[in-house]
């Protein structure tokens, strides 16, 4: 309506499509307006400059001095040429003819500001008028480019530019119309509210929008960039005719400019062929289909549903007119395939057929009344009725005369019998009975839907508060109006914006994609995605090179700190004996270490003793690159064995020997625990774990760090520290105990007086557990052992922990700590996971006889201190 449209974006998205007089004239690929830029200034405007037109002009004086014009013998009805250079006359079409190729030999070519008079005398009517006109386009006209309400755009043939005809009218111009710019700058300003607007539906080439200013809704054409408000478009419209264009529609193809001219060609012989017979096609005379009543009355209902529809309803929006619509025109098919009648027209006035029905009854009551005053005053009353019958008579005999009979509907108005009786029995009596025009089963004669009912008429009243399909707008805004009786269906079933059943993640991550419905497509896209690329329980791979390890994406992360913290983080968590080189470079490395665990040992049937834990270390230690540094990790201690009795080798196996239980000791410096019958078993010590290094009178004891004992019926103790037990500490008297930095621990105490004993537990020495007694677990290796387990009747006990060992010239940063029970120590620096269960160092369990855990040595390297937690068991320990 300002005619202030910014075109900087149209003028982004859009192609030059010629320069003229210094201009650039481009072509908007969404709204196919021509924009023009002024290539000094860079001003924009849509307005054709006056610069460029006077160009236009020049190229058309120039077209206008032709050479050859074509001409009709009158006599012959041939078509001859005239060269008005040379003078010459031929019959024979020439090569090129007025400056463009195969230009139809039918007429002369004229410019536009001239008048055409040369029209023949049998052209005469509007048809031959229209035909005339189209034929003088196609001499100005190149190609139709789109059209704009009543006008067409079409390229010029002499200049290039645009021109402009007239639909109705048949007006050529090359001066654009105001219409035109009207409807250019409303295109221009839908291209820009489709940026902002919701995208609502597709309608074939239509796409339907909701301006959330306005709150009102519009319709935009992708193909020609039109636009259309809710009031103007008739949606049902666009509907079929997307409907029949995906029916009827034909894959295109671009064709090569040869074709194209070859097609072009061919057209325009065809359309001269068909213009030499188009005369006589339309001088024939149209053949009038005549229909029957009972079609031209319902062909007439059906335009009142449409007129009275968007007379009452002008207020409503064009879903629930549209709505309407199709709801009354099934409706009135429905009942006249039923034979009733729909309330459409019960506000209509009468017609002509009750004016005439009208007439003639009040002509008959006229003469009654006139014929009644004269002959009813007789003094013989027999007489007066016989002349009143005789009237009767006469009239229902002039009556059958005229053809009429009474109303079938019982408003005693005589029609005549045809058209006239079935117009008023249909459309005009008031006692006809109509159904409801919405289809309910409610129905009443055609007057008593017009009576007044809370203020307002019956019809109004019924429709809006007790018919039961009045229409309904969708509770889910989906923008449909459905019938009262079909809206539980409809929000279930059919609308588009109904919930959707849970669309949950397919993987069991238990991740939901709630929507409506007219999103699941969209849903079950993000669920594809979510499922590929996004869920915790999907399967991946790793692609850390040479591991091609599969895995779920919650583990990938771990997994992938695995591989970096293994790049600078070296675990030795298996016994044996192992050697570490420092990489180049390295000048500190920090190690943890873990003595082995304690086996566990049992009484039959009453109860179990633990075996105890490995003691730990954490040191810095400096080294030189390249050096070797000479590992050994603690193996766990063995479970208990209970004592077998065997026979002996003679004949008849006697006497029965008693074979000992025993249980392995870790390696290395782990003791041996001993049961002399089927009854007890005690588990083995756990050995230490060490490392040296090679010095210049041979190998150098770094440090040592002593492994759990192994268990009885009491707990086995665990691996201790740089000193025995502390001060105050209470332990069983049967139990070994812990080594020192100077010597082995004491074996446990056994009970002479009363049990006569085979053999007692031993002290443990340097590097090396004590054994358990007869009944007794054995000690943990150490740097001193711990020792072995004594008994007394009933009781077995446990050996003792080795101690631990650090050079302290050679470490900064020490950390020693001992166990208790079988939890290792160290517990707060995250032992690793053991192989076989549990973490590294831990004793044997105490509800079932079991070995010990190995103990574990882990080396990091500068940048990696912080990280040496990376494969510690997740799960609780038992405990």
């Amino acid at each position: 309506e300002t005619d202030e449209i910014d075109l900087k974006l149209a003028k982004e998205r859009s192609r030059v499509q010629a320069t003229i007089a210094g201009w650039k004239e481009y072509v908007d690929p969404e709204s196919l307006n021509s924009i023009y830029e002024d290539i000094d200034s860079g001003r924009l405007q849509m307005i054709m400059p006056d610069a460029v037109k006077d160009a236009l002009n020049t190229r058309l004086i120039w077209y206008k001095r032709r050479t050859w014009s074509m001409h009709r013998d009158s006599r012959c009805a041939r078509i001859f040429f005239y060269n008005h250079e040379t003078g010459e006359y031929q019959w024979n079409k020439p090569e090129r003819v007025d400056g463009w190729v195969n230009t139809p030999p039918n007429f002369e070519a004229k410019p536009l500001d001239e008048n055409d008079d040369s029209s023949d005398e049998e052209d005469k009517g509007d048809s031959q008028k229209d035909i005339h006109k189209r034929e003088q386009l196609h001499e100005y006209s190149d190609k139709l480019l789109r059209k704009l309400r009543d006008w067409e755009e079409h390229r010029d043939i002499a200049t290039g530019g645009k021109l402009y005809y007239h639909i109705k009218s048949g007006h050529i111009t090359r001066e654009k119309p105001q219409e035109v710019h009207n409807e250019e700058l409303k295109r221009q300003a839908y291209t820009i509210l489709v940026k902002t607007a919701q995208f609502i539906d597709r309608i074939g080439d239509w796409d339907k929008y909701h301006d959330a200013i306005t709150k009102h809704f519009f319709y935009y054409n992708r193909i020609t960039g039109e636009g259309q408000h809710e009031s103007e478009a008739n949606e049902a419209a666009l509907r079929e005719e997307a409907e029949h264009k995906n029916q009827s529609g034909r894959l295109l193809h671009r064709l090569s400019d040869e074709e194209l001219s070859k097609r072009k060609e061919q057209e325009v012989w065809m359309e001269t062929l068909q213009r030499a017979r188009r005369k006589e096609i339309y001088t024939t005379i149209a053949r009038y289909n005549p229909i029957d009543d009972e079609t031209r009355r319902l062909n007439e209902l059906n335009t009142a549903i449409l007129q009275k529809i968007d007379e009452d309803f002008a207020h409503q929006t064009m879903g629930y007119r549209d709505t309407r619509i199709d709801t009354e025109l099934r409706v009135l098919q429905k009942a006249r395939n039923l034979g009733l009648f729909v309330s459409v027209k019960i506000t209509k006035p009468i017609l002509v057929a009750t004016e005439t029905a009208l007439d003639a009854a009040i002509i008959l009551q006229t003469d009654e009344d006139e014929s009644g005053s004269i002959e009813d005053h007789d003094n013989h009353p027999s007489l007066s009725e016989r002349r009143r019958v005789n009237r009767l008579i006469e009239n229902g005999i002039w009556r059958m005369d005229q053809n009429m009979a009474l109303c079938f509907w019982g408003c005693h108005l005589w029609c005549q019998l045809g058209e006239e009786k079935d117009n008023h029995e249909h459309d005009e009596c008031r006692r006809r009975i109509m159904i409801c025009r919405l289809g309910c089963l409610i129905y009443h004669e055609a007057y008593e839907w017009q009576n007044v009912h809370a203020d307002t008429f019956e019809l109004a009243w019924h429709e809006a508060n007790e018919c039961s399909t009045r229409l309904i707008k969708c509770p889910r805004d989906c923008d449909v109006w459905v019938s009262l009786d079909q809206l539980e269906i409809h929000t279930n079933e059919r609308c588009v914006k109904r919930p959707i059943s849970d669309l949950c993640c397919r993987l069991g991550c238990g991740k939901q994609f709630d929507g409506v419905n007219n999103r699941i497509l969209e849903l079950e896209q993000e669920r594809t995605w979510h499922e590929a690329e996004d869920c915790p329980l999907r399967t991946v791979k790793c692609m850390w090179p040479e591991c091609n390890l599969t895995m779920l994406a919650k583990e990938r992360k771990q997994h992938r700190r695995t591989h970096l913290c293994l790049s600078g983080i070296v675990t030795f968590k298996v016994a044996g004996s192992f050697e570490y080189v420092v990489p180049r470079d390295v000048k500190h490395i920090k190690i943890q270490a873990w003595g082995g665990g304690g086996g566990s040992g049992l009484l039959r049937h009453f109860r179990c003793g633990h075996g105890g834990g490995g003691a730990f270390i954490e040191a810095i230690c400096p080294v030189h690159p390249g050096e070797t540094l000479l590992l050994v990790v603690g193996g766990g201690g063995q479970g208990g064995q209970v004592g077998q009795t065997i026979p002996s080798d003679t004949e008849s196996g006697l006497p029965l020997i008693q074979q000992l239980g025993k249980g392995e000791g870790g390696l290395p410096g782990g003791g041996c625990g001993y049961s002399n019958n089927n009854e007890w078993a005690c588990g083995g010590g756990g050995g230490y774990t060490s490392m040296t290094r090679k010095g210049p009178q041979g190998l150098i004891t770094l440090f040592v760090v002593g492994g759990g004992g192994g268990g009885g019926c009491r707990d086995g103790l665990g691996g201790g520290g740089l000193h025995a037990e502390e001060a105050g500490e209470k332990s069983d008297r049967r139990n070994g105990r812990l080594g020192s930095q100077t010597r082995g621990g004491k074996a446990g105490q056994c009970s002479k007086e009363t049990t006569p004993t085979t053999f007692e537990g031993t002290d443990g020495s340097a590097f090396q557990g004590g054994n358990g007694a007869e009944f007794g677990g054995g000690g943990g290796g150490g740097y001193y052992g711990g020792g072995g387990g004594g008994f007394s009747p009933g009781i077995v006990g446990a050996g003792g922990g080795g101690s631990s060992f650090v050079e302290s010239s050679s470490f900064t940063s020490v950390f020693i700590d001992r166990s208790y029970k079988r939890v290792p120590g160290g517990r707060d620096r995250h032992p690793p996971a053991n192989t076989l269960g549990g973490i590294a160092g831990e004793g044997g369990y105490e509800k079932a006889v079991c070995a010990g855990n190995d103990g574990c040595i882990r080396i990091a390297i500068p940048g990696f201190y912080s990280n040496m937690d990376f494969d510690s068991e997740e799960d609780e320990m038992r405990l």
